[in-house]
């Protein structure tokens, strides 16, 4: 993963996920943790485009802290080497979802909203179910992603 392809607040998205992990004791990173950070970021454009979808971000993070709960967890140490992202398969997935969004869209950084897509397209099963339980789905992203960004590109 190249984080100079990331924007900042992508980046801010990764770091806050990183702390979700960490707080949870987990070995690794997960779509999971990353749909907490997005849901959560503050001034982010997650937030604002699932409330727009009308989503309930309060009852979200509660069902992503459920899922969250049942992960193995590690007893001490846990990857929490300084500076490191430990992406787990599944995140890895999302994220080159996330990369394929971008350039489909023709943007030349990932961002958040890229991200976000990336999750609704290739996140795990039990994550996807609590996205489509309040209505979020790709096409209702990119309807909501149109009217926020327009035909604005993400080149910075």
């Amino acid at each position: 993963m190249n984080l100079n392809a990331y924007t900042q607040k992508s980046i801010e998205a990764l770091e806050l996920a990183e702390q979700v992990r960490q707080s949870y004791g987990h070995p690794e990173l997960y779509p999971e943790h990353l749909a907490m950070a997005l849901l959560t970021q503050k001034d982010g454009l997650a937030p604002r485009i699932l409330v727009k979808m009308k989503a309930d971000l309060t009852a979200m993070t509660n069902e992503i802290e459920e899922l969250l709960s049942r992960k193995p967890r590690v007893q001490s140490g846990g990857g929490s080497e300084a500076g490191r992202l430990y992406v787990g398969r599944e995140l890895e997935k999302v994220l080159s979802g996330a990369q394929a969004e971008a350039e489909k869209m023709k943007d030349e950084y990932v961002s958040v909203e890229h991200l976000l897509l990336g999750i609704v397209k290739k996140g795990p099963e039990a994550l996807l179910r609590v996205f489509k339980k309040h209505g979020v789905d790709e096409s209702e992203v990119l309807k909501q992603l149109m009217l926020i960004r327009g035909n604005q590109r993400v080149v910075s």
